[in-house]
């Protein structure tokens, strides 16, 4: 009966064990997709919109010599529309719109002051998704650092409450009983 008391409480030992790894498991894995999410949000829409910018000024360019020129026409159009369609930073849209109606002036009248303001406002939308990127890239590497370092904290605490455990439980179960007092 007393083995099978000691191998009762040696596999509830065990079990606490298990339970603190699968524990620091799920904090571990909770962290790490947390650090994913960020990551993946940086890239996501603010990208896309440094590309339509891009593909922009490089129509925009091409029609400066000749605005008649369909492609280029269809291309610019594209991804200005590409781009009112994926508003994500505080500002971004009063550009979009004004990109839209100074494209739209340009083309009716292409007067040189005009075309400036375009490029401009095209570059600034470009400008203020890569100002994003660059910030929402320090937030993940701060959520990187935060994570390792809870990380390393449960792991160091659920590690010393194993180690506690284990050497206090092992004490009781090896100590001999109580000595028997004889009156």
């Amino acid at each position: 009966m007393k083995k099978a008391a000691v191998n009762f409480k040696i596999l509830l030992t065990l079990c606490f064990q298990l339970v603190i790894i699968i524990v620091l498991t799920a904090f571990a894995n909770l962290y790490l997709k947390k650090l994913a999410d960020s990551s993946a949000n940086i890239v996501k829409d603010n990208l896309r919109s440094v590309k339509y910018c891009s593909a922009m000024q490089r129509s925009l360019y091409g029609l400066r010599s000749n605005s008649e020129q369909l492609p280029l026409r269809t291309e610019f159009e594209n991804n200005l529309q590409a781009e009112l369609n994926n508003i994500t930073e505080p500002g971004e849209k009063e550009l979009a719109d004004r990109i839209n109606a100074d494209y739209f002036q340009w083309l009716k009248t292409p007067l040189e002051n005009i075309y400036g303001e375009l490029a401009a406002n095209i570059t600034s939308v470009n400008e203020l998704n890569i100002s994003a990127i660059e910030k929402k890239n320090v937030e993940a590497q701060e959520v990187a650092t935060n994570a390792g370092t809870y990380i390393t904290v449960i792991s160091v605490l659920g590690g010393l409450a194993a180690f506690m455990f284990t050497f206090i439980f092992i004490g009781r179960l090896i100590q001999p009983p109580p000595a028997e007092i004889k009156n």
